[in-house]
């Protein structure tokens, strides 16, 4: 970490930025990414025969639409490559490594017959609840040092692991058949693996009921380490996979609810970084009069404008993820055979979600002094008191 940035840490340690419009912003809209999701999907799976409701169906879209830019926003760090100071081997872990992620996802989902594409779908499945459940873990950390002022407990991490786990015993149920892919493209087999789905979302079940005890009894145990936000959002990740188990009658509503929260936790993570790059380039160009004002606030905006940008493209890509194959539509189908580049742009999509689970377990670990002065840097309220 080089001198300036030390200095930048020192005055964030002071805690005087813990007070700021951007810190309860960023509690707000953490609030708001785990609690809309689940109340507007509810209220879509009980509303949406009735004619008032209709007009709340654009929300329901562009709540999802936001939610499933997140995977591409990553791309938003990588234009910044001090953000990965501290990560050892990062060519190798950051670049190299998710590039052959997404080509492995582009040759299985587009070349392996379907009997073996099921094992790596449901491998792949299971993979994505693990992550979106882990996340909750670096969630809930930055919300106890924020709000009180503490480090997450090793029960709490134990609970929101296990919550994990619950939600894998559930995940056949909840994706067969289609297990992500579009059943027009892909029609897999399930008979090896069909009589363990019912076992494994009772054990689920069970399993999720005893979470829910050894949580209530650590709560009511560590009451006074909690406020009323951090119990609220200790409570909502514990309750993350409820709608595996209570949702069954509308699927892609209880995939919708978790998924989409998750995507908005990251966009809220990723929008307070880029506006704490703008308040750091502000006062620096400030100070050092480089730029007139009216260049100063072009300039400020860049961080949040390439968010914005990273966004947008990473939306457009998910919804058509046969652009990038428009040019060579013939070769494709000629190769793939029918719904050729729909199958490879599920390739490319399925790729490039995995790569970002990959990426994310490295970007958000403070193993190392300076990753953990990056994140005090971009996150001043994580600082410890002083």
């Amino acid at each position: 970490m080089s001198a300036t940035d030390c200095g930048e840490a020192s005055i964030f340690a002071s805690g005087r930025e813990n007070r700021g419009a951007g810190v309860f912003a960023f509690k707000a809209g953490i609030l708001a990414a785990m609690v809309t999701p689940v109340i507007l999907y509810s209220m879509h799976a009980v509303f949406s025969q009735y004619s008032f409701w209709r007009p709340c169906v654009l929300l329901v879209a562009l709540w999802g639409f936001m939610s499933d830019s997140h995977v591409f926003a990553t791309g938003y760090l990588y234009l910044r490559p001090r953000n990965f100071n501290g990560i050892r081997h990062r060519w190798m872990l950051l670049y190299l490594v998710p590039a052959g992620i997404v080509a492995v996802n582009m040759w299985a989902i587009t070349m392996l017959p379907a009997a073996h594409l099921m094992w790596f779908m449901v491998v792949y499945v299971h993979y994505a609840l693990f992550h979106f459940a882990r996340q909750n873990i670096g969630v809930l950390s930055f919300v106890t040092l924020t709000s009180v002022r503490r480090p997450l407990h090793r029960h709490e991490k134990f609970i929101l692991n296990s919550v994990a786990i619950c939600g894998m015993l559930g995940a056949l149920k909840l994706y067969a058949p289609g297990l992500l892919l579009n059943p027009e493209y892909f029609t897999f087999d399930l008979s090896a693996i069909a009589p363990l789905i019912g076992p494994l979302y009772i054990a689920g079940l069970i399993g999720y009921a005893v979470v829910f005890l050894f949580a209530a009894g650590h709560f009511f145990t560590h009451r006074r380490s909690y406020d009323a936000y951090s119990a609220t959002i200790f409570w909502l990740c514990v309750a993350w996979y409820v709608p595996i188990y209570l949702a069954l009658g509308h699927p892609l509503l209880s995939i919708a609810s978790f998924t989409t929260a998750h995507g908005l936790q990251y966009l809220v993570l990723l929008g307070f970084h880029a506006y704490r790059r703008s308040k750091l380039r502000v006062a620096r160009r400030s100070d050092s009069g480089a730029f007139p004002g009216t260049l100063i606030g072009w300039y400020a905006l860049m961080p949040c404008l390439a968010l914005v940008a990273a966004a947008l493209t990473g939306a457009l890509l998910w919804h058509f993820p046969e652009l990038p194959f428009a040019g060579f539509s013939g070769v494709i189908q000629t190769m793939l055979g029918t719904g050729g580049i729909a199958k490879a742009g599920a390739g490319l999509i399925a790729g490039i979600t995995l790569a970002h689970f990959w990426v994310d377990q490295f970007i958000w670990r403070s193993r190392s002094a300076e990753r953990r002065g990056w994140l005090i840097e971009n996150y001043p309220f994580l600082a410890p008191s002083t």
